[in-house]
């Protein structure tokens, strides 16, 4: 039980991580796609929903590949350090969680697209 418990803990804390992340990620691309598309707020966004997406494509393709290669040994500080933060998880299944947590905050955004700027 303690395990499923630490488990879960490490999959909220790096959703809610990315979903912070994903906030962040909103506003520098809602602020740089207003520049470029010279103030229209349906384009600016359509910008926001293409980045997140993009990014978090990104994130999901470099933890594929992480758990792709082989595991090399890591130094005992920094599994140490790693640990005093995440319990259970490794650096992909973070990642990946990280990754969840963005697009949320793209289909949100995609959500207020569809059914409130027409």
């Amino acid at each position: 039980m303690k395990v499923i418990k630490e488990y879960l803990i490490d999959i909220l804390k790096s959703f809610l991580i990315g979903i912070a992340v994903g906030l962040i990620l909103l506003v520098f691309f809602f602020l740089i796609g207003m520049l470029v598309n010279w103030g229209s707020l349906r384009d600016a966004l359509w910008f926001v929903r293409g980045g997140l997406l993009v990014v978090s494509a990104l994130m999901l393709m470099i933890s594929a590949a992480m758990m792709l290669m082989k595991k090399e040994g890591i130094s005992e500080k920094n599994k140490l350090r790693w640990r005093s933060h995440f319990h259970r998880l490794y650096l992909a299944g973070v990642m990946i969680c990280l990754a969840l947590g963005e697009v949320s905050i793209a289909v949100i955004v995609d959500y207020y697209l569809m059914v409130w700027a027409k």
